[in-house]
């Protein structure tokens, strides 16, 4: 890596990345006001490997993103209840970009995914989806400061009793399988 000071005193390299999925090459271009900052952030990208167009993704992308380097390394079960957190849970935030987004859209993601009636572990698990994405591109939030939903007890609903159930099958079709 070659690092050049540019006209206006500040200097610049291009570090190497490596290639993506269609062989071309993956470059990042570093600029910064000393020699010492653009060594210093070349040598994080190239030792953690961190895109700094990674940033750029959407909450979504980020999610799936996190998803699908995980995937060989989770269970079957898992990797399908991310993939529905990743279709129905936290809609609200699913296009801001993952710089841009605050605790306080986060707390307005849950507060609406509560008031559809969800419970507190359903919410949880989706914000904890979120965390971990947003951790593995080196997003830190302070996600103490969220409030979740409390639980609401599920009422005990009496069933019929089966003299009731029967009265309501006979003469159906499906009388003689019941009884």
């Amino acid at each position: 890596m070659k690092i050049k000071q540019l006209k206006n005193g500040m200097f610049s390299a291009v570090i190497s990345m490596g290639f993506d999925e269609n062989g071309k090459r993956v470059q990042n271009r570093i600029t910064a006001n000393t020699k010492w900052e653009v060594q210093k952030i070349a040598d994080e990208l190239v030792t953690n490997k961190i895109n700094i167009a990674s940033q750029e993704l959407t909450v979504e992308q980020a999610m799936i993103e996190y998803v699908e380097c995980r995937s060989s390394l989770i269970e079957s079960t898992t990797l399908r209840n991310y993939n529905e957190i990743i279709r129905n849970r936290l809609a609200t935030i699913k296009n801001v970009k993952i710089k841009q987004l605050r605790i306080i859209d986060i707390q307005r993601a849950i507060n609406k995914e509560a008031s559809m009636g969800l419970s507190r572990r359903t919410v949880k698990n989706g914000v904890s989806l979120l965390k971990a994405s947003l951790e593995f591109f080196d997003i830190n939030l302070n996600f103490k400061k969220l409030q979740y939903p409390k639980d609401i007890p599920k009422s005990e609903e009496a069933l019929p009793e089966l003299t009731e159930v029967f009265a309501l099958l006979k003469g159906t079709s499906i009388e003689v399988y019941c009884a």
